[in-house]
């Protein structure tokens, strides 16, 4: 990346800190220690700067570039681009803006892939953030009102259920990272997919249960946390 003046890292990477100092040095840029993607405001970074993580790190970038980090990320991974881009679609974005690097973990290699990084494009950054936020703005308004309703006691819970089934189906169809990640929900530990399908059906066979919904609830959210770290979209919910 020609013209890089700051190299930044997030704390909590022994390699990629030590790899963004000796890189600073050899290229005579400035270095920056982030503390991460949470710190408020808005992350002020030169169009030229680099990001180095590790892949451990990657879930904070989805922060980092709805605070307007448009700068080039270079990930010290054991696993090929290829690998890690299936299960981080952000990586996909803006074409040269992200690679990484495998061992072993070289001065020249280093170099070599720092050298062929780009910046996001302006337009490429937008749409991203765009993107990003679809699963916040797509839950409160299209899934949360059906939640809402749910709880009421006198509403249509079959009619509301069909349109939480539909959801669930462009869900899966469009973040299966996401839906295949296995988390627990009410003591139960099972993949994101199969606590939607569970709640729901359990719903509709023992009609209202304010706790069913409630735990339907907190699927969504883990849902929606999981495709911020992925960079999954939503899909067209309706």
């Amino acid at each position: 990346m020609a013209g890089t003046n700051t190299v930044a890292a997030i704390k909590g990477s022994t390699a990629a800190s030590a790899a963004s100092t000796v890189l600073c040095t050899l290229l005579c840029t400035d270095k920056l220690l982030l503390e991460n993607e949470r710190a408020e405001g808005r992350l002020m970074l030169p169009k030229s700067s680099l990001l180095l993580i590790d892949q451990h790190q990657i879930c904070h970038l989805t922060g980092l570039r709805l605070k307007g980090f448009s700068g080039a990320v270079l990930i010290l991974s054991f696993d090929s681009f290829e690998t890690l881009s299936r299960k981080y679609r952000i990586l996909l974005w803006g074409q040269g803006s992200h690679d990484t690097c495998e061992p072993p973990w070289t001065l020249p290699r280093l170099v070599a892939k720092v050298r062929e990084l780009v910046p996001l494009a302006p337009e490429n950054l937008k749409m991203l953030q765009r993107e990003l936020r679809a699963p916040e703005r797509k839950l409160k308004d299209r899934v949360m009102p059906i939640l809402k309703r749910l709880q009421e006691r006198n509403n249509n819970i079959y009619r509301d259920l069909e349109k939480i089934a539909s959801v669930v189906g462009v869900i899966r169809s469009h973040s299966p990272v996401a839906c295949h990640a296995v988390v627990e929900i009410g003591g139960r530990k099972a993949q994101i997919q199969e606590h939607f399908q569970r709640l729901v059906e359990e719903i509709r066979t023992s009609g209202k249960s304010e706790d069913k919904v409630v735990a339907l609830r907190e699927v969504f959210e883990r849902w929606r946390a999981l495709v911020l770290e992925t960079g999954e979209g939503p899909g067209p919910l309706s």
